[in-house]
């Protein structure tokens, strides 16, 4: 297990005392360099790493206060799309409210007769989702382009990838367990089935390639590619139910990582060769990766993974069967080689006749929030719960904001995997009203030592 670092600490007795605002919500901006925080006083904003809180727009007097339930960044500008929420909104839960930082002031407004569950920007576009629709903006007059009747969605779900040259949307479809795919750029529109439950998670890898999906079981996640709905790789998180959090691609599509309400985030590798990679092969598969059939960043066409005669009604595996992993153990005997070698040679063999879920990857890195320090900030009325995870900026390294006010780096082997070390544990929700200075963002951004690149608009 990882070593705890000096600054990991439990909450002290007087930040118990004085307690920040509850947590209403918690999102990574675009290009996961930065993250804001919704509460039931306002907003904050925070750069990931190194962490610092770089603005907060709350109102401490009693009777001014206002809880803000949706923060939508875009990328590292002065604008954000704020949607009220928790005990005393600040805004209507019916109406999006588009913020200029700089001005101090709403300079728009999105208004529907049911309440907003998510809030997407890019710079061309605004994207609103409702329980059972999405609509789409053009962010220059606020003009409705599209219109896309999802069903029930009470989680919000939309992915929308923020990359210049493609514009893709990803929703579920009316039909549960099945995908609805935007290719606006392609002007091409498909929709497939990616589990056979409902589906919990989903998102887009930053060119909008490929799609990562997890259903309400949590134990899988299947990427496929956008253009035509291919399956391309499936991963089995672990046997038990979880709800997924968050799932997050890096930026040349190797690993993707995976976090849930369990208190965990796994990673997996996307390029190794063999489906059940563990600490004990990773080193081996990985000389092989050029080879590997279902290699996301080779230039060779991905081959179609064939649906097993023993799956599920469509194709698919029972999500909810509770499978072993025969590596779970982590011993690294004679025995264990030899029982993971005679797994290996049946899968080889029978691959025909076996269900589906033999061929799962597990797992290449875990992490593990310590149960001490799992105390929630988060309001009753929070649609987050849960940590949500991004890759850092530095090779191989994790974000992991968590709703008990801390904020994770973490470092993973990409070859050995295994437990993550933790590079640092850095308290980010703090009841400090000096933490900002005068609060005044404006300056922030134009400040040169502040280094953060922000970008006025």
């Amino acid at each position: 297990m990882a070593t705890k670092p000096s600054s990991w600490s439990p909450a002290s007795p007087s930040e118990q005392l004085h307690a920040p605002p509850k947590i209403l919500s918690y999102a990574f901006n675009q290009d996961q360099t930065c993250f804001a925080c919704g509460t039931e006083t306002g907003f904050r904003v925070y750069n990931c790493d190194p962490p610092k809180e770089t603005a907060r727009r709350e109102e401490t007097q009693p009777g001014n206060q206002g809880g803000i339930a949706i923060v939508a960044m875009l990328f590292r500008t002065n604008i954000f799309a704020l949607v009220g929420g928790g005990e005393n909104p600040r805004y209507p839960a019916k109406k999006v409210m588009i913020w200029d930082d700089y001005q101090n002031r709403c300079i728009g407004e999105l208004r529907f007769r049911f309440p907003i569950k998510a809030v997407l920007l890019r710079r061309e576009r605004v994207v609103v989702v409702l329980e059972s629709a999405i609509y789409v903006y053009d962010f220059a007059d606020l003009r409705v382009v599209d219109h896309i009747e999802t069903g029930p969605n009470p989680r919000g779900l939309c992915a929308l990838c923020p990359s210049s040259s493609n514009l893709v949307l990803a929703c579920p479809s009316p039909r549960k367990g099945h995908v609805h795919i935007e290719l606006y750029h392609l002007q091409k529109t498909h929709s497939f089935q990616a589990h056979e439950s409902a589906i919990s998670c989903i998102a887009l890898d930053n060119q909008g390639n490929y799609l990562a999906s997890a259903s309400e079981n949590g134990t899988l996640i299947r990427i496929f590619a956008t253009l035509n709905g291919q399956l391309l790789h499936e991963l089995r998180r672990g046997t038990d139910r979880a709800n997924i959090c968050s799932i997050s691609f890096n930026a040349d599509c190797s690993f993707l990582a995976v976090s849930s309400d369990k208190g965990t985030v796994h990673v997996f590798s996307l390029t190794q060769a063999s489906s059940s990679s563990t600490p004990s092969n990773a080193q081996t598969n990985s000389n092989n990766t050029s080879n590997s059939p279902y290699d996301l960043t080779s230039d060779s066409p991905l081959p179609v993974r064939h649906r097993s005669s023993s799956s599920g009604p469509y194709g698919f595996s029972d999500e909810s069967s509770q499978i072993p992993n025969p590596n779970a153990s982590g011993e690294d005997d004679s025995f264990g080689k030899a029982r993971s070698g005679s797994l290996a040679f049946i899968k080889e063999k029978a691959m025909g006749y076996l269900p589906k879920y033999f061929s799962s990857r597990w797992s290449l890195a875990q992490f593990h929030m310590p149960p001490e320090l799992n105390t929630s900030w988060a309001s009753p009325l929070a649609a987050v719960r849960g940590p949500i995870v991004a890759f850092g900026q530095e090779p191989n390294t994790l974000i992991i904001i968590s709703d008990n006010g801390l904020e994770y780096k973490c470092r993973f082997d990409p070859l050995q995997g295994g437990e993550c070390e933790v590079l640092s544990a850095h308290r980010w929700l703090r009841h400090d009203d000096s933490a900002n200075g005068d609060r005044d963002r404006a300056d922030s951004m134009r400040s040169s030592e502040s280094n953060e690149d922000w970008i006025m608009l």
